[in-house]
């Protein structure tokens, strides 16, 4: 039998390693992927559908689907499908040396890779790419560039982008300051519930900046992102009650916002609770350390995520956002078992 046929039959048996029996799973896993490094160094050409499936067994592996989770697996199929082509492998992977999961930490190796699948229009690579020249992480740091990449991802809906753009106009990071600009991109992405956004909406809205001065406006969008667990909103919103702007003035309010900031390690919030303790009463403290402890971040409603998913491409199911997204919750569940 000729090659080309035998690894043709190899490379359409790719997807059965879920179905096979737990023992045979590795070893069927690895004489694939021998297989497949073989086609490719004598060019046999590989249909998208054959690709797709390499991706999926990376997610497989990654997430523990059908298989033992095993990071590096996953990252070697990833890479196979990458190699290929296929964008979502090649922004898993950019994901991958990033944040050093199942490999070591290379900005270098990340940018290469979310370049690629930023140059096929993926706008979670895009953001990433963004990141990366915003913070000189693997390529000299340039914040015209970071901008131009945040811009594209932002025109597809990126969330990230959206508030990451924000900040660009708010600090005159890479474009000239512009408050109004800010205000705009922080709502889109504070629409699609993102904390940050939130919260530096309300800021706008506090301040006048780029808007007319709403209190209460502020209030609502502190709120939003307080509920959600954001740590800085936590305190935007203590602050408030702790002056009575936009809302009645309230300590006990004050003290639970401001000790849920605290607990998230935000250092001014400890110091502002902490002057704010010394003048309430036992029963006072006691009641707002209750209302802390009875605190449970709220997510977004079933219909909200739909809202959200129709607004961006792929939305939650973008592969290399949620690695990463699930990547940082693992984090935090080290740290804190009780975390949600």
């Amino acid at each position: 039998m000729q090659d080309s046929k035998i690894f043709s039959i190899v490379l359409r048996r790719s997807n059965a390693i879920e179905k096979a029996a737990p023992g045979a799973k590795r070893i069927l896993s690895c004489m694939i992927a021998d297989t497949l490094d073989l086609a490719t160094s004598k060019g046999v050409v590989v249909s998208d559908e054959q690709v797709e499936s390499w991706f999926q067994t990376g997610e497989n592996y990654w997430f523990g689907q059908g298989v033992a989770k095993d990071e590096k697996e996953g990252l070697k199929w990833f890479r196979k499908a990458a190699d290929q082509g296929h964008v979502h492998a090649q922004g898993c992977l950019g994901v991958c040396y990033y944040s050093g999961i199942g490999v070591a930490e290379d900005y270098v190796e990340a940018v290469k890779w979310f370049r690629k699948a930023a140059d096929q229009g993926n706008p979670n690579a895009q953001w990433f790419l963004g990141d990366c020249y915003d913070g000189g992480r693997g390529i000299a740091m340039d914040e015209v560039e970071a901008v131009k990449w945040y811009r594209k991802a932002a025109d597809q809906g990126n969330p990230n982008s959206q508030s990451y753009l924000g900040e660009c106009y708010r600090d005159g990071s890479g474009v000239t300051v512009d408050y109004a600009e800010a205000a705009r991109w922080y709502r889109k992405a504070a629409d699609q519930s993102h904390p940050t956004a939130q919260n530096n909406l309300g800021w706008c809205y506090a301040n006048g900046d780029g808007v007319a001065q709403d209190f209460e406006e502020a209030i609502k969008w502190f709120q939003k992102a307080a509920e959600l667990g954001h740590a800085e909103a936590q305190y935007s919103l203590g602050y408030c009650y702790y002056n009575g702007q936009g809302v009645v003035q309230d300590f006990v309010q004050a003290y639970k916002w401001l000790n849920l900031a605290s607990i998230q390690g935000d250092t001014s919030a400890t110091a502002r609770r902490d002057i704010l303790a010394a003048t309430l009463t036992p029963d006072q403290i006691t009641e707002a350390q209750r209302l802390s402890r009875e605190y449970q971040p709220i997510a977004p409603t079933f219909e909200e995520l739909q809202a959200i998913r129709a607004k961006s491409p792929r939305g939650f199911e973008e592969p290399a956002e949620r690695l990463f997204w699930m990547n940082e919750v693992n984090r935090l569940l080290e740290k804190d078992p009780n975390f949600f």
